[in-house]
């Protein structure tokens, strides 16, 4: 009896609890809510910083992965950035990125062309100095000249960039200008004088800007200054002749050329805090301030009912100031991170009949 007692016991024990006598199971986790990978910051800029640099972009994406290396540290695309060698590797995320622009052919071009054109000027101007009067001594300087500015655009300036050839360019221009303003301040009536101070100005800006090749400044950054300069000398000419008729030339050509200058001078101040400006960008700004000056010179003839009136250059330079201003907030993401424009392309069915619509789609 003991022992049928005693193996029951050791049956019970060795029997496996039933289902209703074990404890309660956890509930399993929940579910982590799933993130969409494209409305995810870190995502983006993970594949924009890609994206840019198979387009052989790589300071955009140096910048990009920048960013995401400063924003968000924790995130998982960190972490995969950071051990490809594709961006530099760890250590290029707190190296200064070097920009500049690579030397090429088409920069020596464009210098030769403007340089060949400067070349007949200073031909022509030399014989004002020297009071050429055999109309072939003045076609010989000028051919002279010509072929002396290609010659050494083409030959002793090599590995031009493009913003090397925009400050000798600019210079050129910028020079001449001054000079000629000066000479209508001064009202120098002389010939051999003009040419004199044409041809000093124009030395000395192409002098000064190949003194700023260490700047290592881009085409874009030179013409941001360019239109800087030129759009305060405009401006500032329009306005001075809209407040009265009576202004005079000289008085005229020196506001001119002190609001052209100190246009220049905060134009290069500017133009060093954006490394990313673009000839385009720039381009799109002057053509929005020749928009808005013809706009507003065309209002100011409507209203006033004549071309030449204090009214009209009023209107003028109230229109080149909006037109400047709507062509910058217009192109104020050109140098952004791509995923934050929204041009696209669509094309998709009518609602009825047959055929396709197509169209782009983009936001200012």
């Amino acid at each position: 009896m003991r022992t049928a007692i005693a193996c029951a016991v050791l049956l019970a024990l060795a029997s496996p609890a039933r289902a209703d006598d074990a404890p309660p199971a956890d509930p399993p986790p929940a579910a982590a809510p799933q993130i969409d990978a494209r409305d995810d910051r870190g995502w983006v800029l993970y594949h924009a910083a890609f994206d840019a640099l198979l387009r052989g972009e790589r300071t955009r994406a140096r910048m990009l992965a920048q960013s995401l290396s400063r924003d968000f540290a924790a995130h998982p695309a960190t972490s995969l950035v950071q051990r490809t060698e594709l961006l530099g590797g760890p250590a290029a995320f707190d190296r200064p990125i070097a920009r500049g622009e690579r030397p090429s052919r088409g920069a020596r071009a464009e210098l030769a062309l403007f340089q060949t054109m400067h070349g007949l000027a200073v031909g022509t101007e030399l014989c004002l100095v020297l009071d050429c009067e055999d109309g072939g001594a003045v076609f010989a300087l000028a051919l002279a000249g010509a072929a002396t500015g290609a010659g050494i655009s083409l030959k002793a300036l090599d590995n031009l960039t493009s913003g090397q050839r925009a400050l000798l360019n600019s210079g050129t221009i910028w020079g001449a200008a001054n000079a000629a303003l000066l000479s209508i301040a001064i009202e120098s009536g002389d010939a051999k004088t003009v040419g004199a101070t044409l041809l000093a100005g124009q030395g000395t800006g192409l002098v000064l800007g190949a003194s700023l090749f260490s700047t290592k400044a881009t085409a874009g950054q030179v013409g941001l200054a360019n239109s800087f300069g030129q759009w305060a000398g405009a401006i500032s000419g329009l306005t001075m002749s809209a407040l009265s008729d009576d202004v005079s030339g000289k008085n005229l050509a020196t506001t001119i050329l002190v609001a052209l200058d100190a246009g220049l001078v905060v134009g290069a101040y500017v133009a060093s805090r954006q490394p990313d400006i673009s000839r385009a960008q720039t381009l799109v700004l002057d053509a929005g301030g020749i928009a808005g000056t013809v706009a507003g010179g065309g209002l100011g003839v409507i209203v006033s009912g004549a071309f030449d009136s204090t009214t009209t250059r009023g209107f003028a330079a109230a229109g080149a100031v909006l037109g400047l201003g709507a062509a910058y907030y217009l192109t104020r993401t050109w140098t952004q991170d791509p995923s934050d424009t929204s041009l696209s392309a669509f094309i998709a069915p009518p609602e009825r009949g047959q055929g396709a619509l197509a169209g782009l789609g983009f936001g200012w």
